[in-house]
């Protein structure tokens, strides 16, 4: 029943979505797509593509207190929506990509919306539910990441295999655009239908 009544807050649900659609990119276009554009199409070396995970994983441990830092200042809600943003665009940049140094600006895009969306829906949901609720909440994003990420993989192998890499690229950017589109409206109408319960209950006690 907490666990139910947590997943039907409009605000948790808007963090659920992002974070679902964060760890279906991690599965659908880092760990499954990205080694077979690099490899396959941009012809890179083994080596090239442990240091390209390399390189990703120091720019995550390089900015994860800087990227604390200003989740802290600007608030864990307000920087979720442009991450995903970031991460689509660096997506749909990787599936345009016709070399690797054409790759660079979407690697680059995909590690900053990564790293700043990061454990923000996590830290947001911990924010706003009550104490009772909490593990309620965090067992809801975990779920829902462990969703998304059951998703990413197989949805990736299976455009790439039907099409191309660059299509399941841009079918990984686009489930992100969409993530986005429903955190915006699913946050609109939370906030809408709050401030009419405020209005009522404020007439009500006239």
């Amino acid at each position: 029943a907490s666990w139910a009544r947590v997943a039907g807050d409009s605000r948790i649900q808007g963090a659920v979505i992002l974070n679902a659609a964060n760890h279906f990119a991690q599965t659908s276009a880092k760990w499954t797509l990205l080694p077979l554009l690099l490899v396959h199409q941009l012809h890179m070396s083994p080596a090239g593509l442990g240091t390209v995970y390399a390189a990703m994983s120091f720019f995550d441990m390089l900015t994860a207190q800087p990227v604390a830092a200003f989740a802290d200042t600007f608030g864990h809600k307000n920087i979720m929506a442009p991450s995903a943003l970031a991460m689509a665009a660096g997506v749909a940049v990787l599936a345009a990509s016709a070399t690797a140094a054409a790759a660079v600006p979407g690697l680059v895009l995909w590690s900053v919306g990564h790293s700043l969306i990061g454990s923000s829906p996590t830290a947001y949901t911990c924010s706003i539910t009550s104490a009772k609720q909490r593990s309620a909440g965090v067992a809801v994003i975990r779920t829902t990441g462990d969703v998304g990420s059951m998703l990413g993989g197989l949805m990736a192998g299976m455009v790439a295999h039907r099409y191309s890499v660059s299509i399941g690229l841009g079918c990984t950017a686009a489930v992100i655009l969409a993530s986005v589109l429903w955190f915006a409206v699913v946050t609109f109408w939370g906030a809408r239908r709050e401030h009419n319960t405020s209005l009522s209950s404020a007439a009500a006690s006239l």
